[in-house]
């Protein structure tokens, strides 16, 4: 059941949450297509009315590029699905809101946005970091984004672009932030070679985490296991224990090229690298033993993402092209209709696969 003062975008967030599922999908008054910021009332729906769920069959992956634009890709056909754009520069980095139903950018242009996924449309742009931003990452309950910059700050935004909290402690600019499962850590990499964990609740630095010896391009954490990998420009990827003191990482993964980042597997079990000599490599966690290098990509790999059930890999490459394998090195699907360097790649979320059925959804006042 949905109100009439609903926006459309908090009603797609109720519904993945309600039906339990995490999918794309379209909301349908008659012939007509909702989405964004504008309530149901807005958009002429009333007590009585009736909207249709239709899920949506393909499964995509999104693109960043230095061509100012992201997109979505079909995984089943390679042709492009949807087109973001707005940005006046290059967009750094992307990543979906944990319920899939919102979009991220971060810009050189000084802004990240968030976009509805479905649509395309730009529901905000955040604006108050003074040079590029690097990263952005939604909050677990998909409340909040968190933004790092050029300028040694990291932002907390709400989703309507409203700033939170402003963070600061690193030295250098800052290439990467990320959200631990339990949404009171925050974790950020630097130029400065440091990790910093930080308390959001009171807006200050807990920990910070000394180990390697040059830039730390990239941090990602795995609720499953409560760790975070690293990767630099030392040619390492690290992994730390979240909740130990001592600061030592658990495990190094050596390379002899920069490492530009690093993520786990859904399950933590493995751990992907993105390598400056254009291959990505798959590692055992636990072993630090090389489990597949993945090679096709003309230049050098920026970031490699796992599909939500851990059975692919999607990397993204100065080569302006993005390409999906699957765990044995099969290259699966290549993309190339970017025309500039492909800066980050990742999976849309999704859940239990649909039957493509017409679910209806009724509208009434709050008194009802």
């Amino acid at each position: 059941t949905a109100l009439p003062t609903d926006r459309v975008v908090t009603l797609r967030q109720k519904l993945v949450h309600t039906l339990g599922m995490v999918r794309r999908f379209r909301l349908l008054a008659g012939c007509c297509v909702l989405s964004g910021n504008m309530t149901l009332e807005e958009a002429g729906l009333c007590d009585g009315c009736s909207l249709q769920l239709v899920w949506l069959p393909e499964d995509v992956f999104a693109t960043a590029s230095t061509d100012t634009t992201a997109a979505f890709w079909s995984l089943e056909t390679g042709e492009r699905v949807q087109l973001f754009e707005g940005h006046e520069d290059q967009v750094m980095w992307l990543c979906f809101s944990p319920d899939g139903q919102l979009l991220a950018t971060a810009s050189t242009d000084r802004t990240a946005k968030i976009w509805c996924a479905d649509s395309g449309e730009c529901l905000a742009t955040l604006r108050g970091h003074k040079g590029p931003v690097f990263a952005v990452t939604f909050s677990p309950d998909a409340e909040s984004v968190a933004t790092c910059s050029h300028d040694k700050q990291i932002k907390v935004w709400d989703t309507k672009g409203r700033c939170l909290s402003t963070l600061s402690g690193h030295s250098k600019q800052i290439f990467s932030v990320a959200w631990a499962g339990d949404g009171r850590t925050l974790a950020s990499s630097s130029d400065d070679a440091t990790i910093r964990l930080w308390n959001i609740a009171t807006q200050s630095c807990a920990k910070v985490i000394y180990g390697h010896t040059g830039a730390v391009y990239s941090v990602s954490i795995s609720d499953v296991s409560r760790k975070l990998v690293s990767a630099s420009e030392d040619c390492t990827a690290k992994t730390w224990c979240l909740d130990s003191g001592d600061g030592h990482p658990e495990r190094s993964f050596v390379h002899e090229e920069w490492v530009r980042h690093a993520q786990f597997s859904p399950d933590a079990s493995k751990v992907i690298t993105s390598v400056s000599d254009h291959t990505a490599i798959l590692w055992d966690a636990l072993t630090c033993v090389s489990l597949m290098v993945f090679r096709g990509h003309t230049d050098w790999i920026r970031n490699a993402s796992f599909s939500s059930d851990g059975q692919y890999v999607a990397t993204s490459s100065k080569d302006a092209c993005a390409k999906v394998w699957n765990l044995d090195g099969k290259c699966l699907r290549s993309v190339t209709g970017h025309n500039q360097w492909v800066r980050c790649v990742a999976f849309a979320p999704s859940g239990p696969l649909s039957d493509g059925r017409v679910h209806p959804i009724d509208i009434c006042n709050e008194a009802a």
